[in-house]
């Protein structure tokens, strides 16, 4: 496909790409907090290498500022600092438990590190 066939390609409207309980999700972090999620990704990619698990790095920075922004807000800076056992359960649980097509956490899993909102 050409520049000038992709240029001109009708684009879904709000609607269409919300059918199925999609919605288009708020992706507005401050820069500390995807600096932040960029250390993590980083740590967890570490983990992933000494322990020879597969892991993509940009789904879970995705996941992380997804869930962060839409639907449970993080502690990054604990999740940061955490204990290897704390961070896996948070790192795996949201790539687990995520719903991609609207952020939530399914099966009433919940992160460690969550923001106290109380």
């Amino acid at each position: 496909m050409d520049k000038k066939t992709i240029l001109s390609q009708k684009l879904p409207s709000a609607a269409e790409l919300m059918k199925d309980g999609a919605r288009i999700l708020n992706w507005n972090a401050t820069p500390k907090e995807y600096d932040d999620v960029r250390r993590i990704v980083r740590r967890a990619v570490n983990l992933a290498v000494l322990h020879k698990v597969p892991l993509n790095g940009e789904l879970l920075a995705q996941d992380l500022i997804a869930v962060h922004c839409n639907t449970c807000p993080l502690n990054f800076w604990h999740l940061l600092i955490s204990s290897d056992d704390t961070f896996t359960h948070d790192v795996l649980g949201i790539g687990i438990h995520i719903d991609r097509t609207n952020a939530q956490l399914r099966d009433g899993w919940l992160p460690r590190t969550r923001k106290n909102l109380a």
